[in-house]
């Protein structure tokens, strides 16, 4: 899964607590209009965490609107025989705190450096959308499966790399709530739903 746990962009929601709504925003559509790659979006994005305690992340997690049901699913999942993780070229930060909280097995994904306790407004290394494939062959190999066995859910045109690869080993995508309408025509299923239970009949 990717950042289908957040209803909407979390960027977004945090330039928005933090009064920088509109230097968020402007760096969305440079992406959107391929001006910027992702990393280059995520380079600049994290200059709104700059001079942030970890408690502040933290703070600015808990206020991040969240889809329902997200342990009842992992729990279910896991039930399933089905190991739920995260893979994100977003803030790994929220993606590590949404693992420890709602049952996660791993997360991977680019985290704040801090020095002296505060964030430098830089990340740790680059993910792009491409380096969720080299991670889920990673897991493949990890839990003995075929690649086959993969899903990915996912709420973004950030997808697509990791869609392209699925649909080439017989893999399952699922666009879920896709924000920006541009993932659905690529994907074998397509939900709109505010529980992210909701995925649990594909498995």
């Amino acid at each position: 899964m990717d950042g289908v746990v957040v209803i909407g962009n979390s960027n977004i929601a945090v330039a928005t607590e933090l009064g920088q709504r509109d230097f968020a925003l402007e760096l969305e559509e440079q992406r959107k209009r391929d001006e910027i790659n992702t990393a280059e979006y995520n380079r600049r994005i994290s200059k709104i965490y700059e001079g942030l305690t970890q408690e502040d992340i933290l703070s600015l997690w808990d206020k991040l609107p969240k889809i329902g049901d997200i342990e009842k699913t992992n729990d279910e999942l896991k039930r399933r025989y089905v190991v739920p993780v995260i893979l994100t070229s977003g803030l790994g930060d929220f993606a590590r705190i949404c693992t420890e909280r709602f049952g996660f097995f791993h997360y991977h994904g680019a985290e704040l450096v801090f020095q002296d306790g505060k964030s430098t407004g830089e990340r740790n290394l680059c993910v792009e959308p491409e380096d969720k494939i080299v991670y889920a062959k990673e897991l493949c190999r990890t839990y003995a499966v075929e690649e086959s066995a993969l899903t990915s859910v996912e709420d973004s045109i950030s997808g697509l790399p990791i869609f392209m690869f699925l649909k080439e080993v017989d893999g399952k995508t699922i666009a879920f709530n896709d924000y920006e309408g541009r993932l659905s025509s690529f994907s074998d299923h397509s939900i709109k739903s505010d529980s992210l239970y909701s995925i649990v009949q594909f498995f």
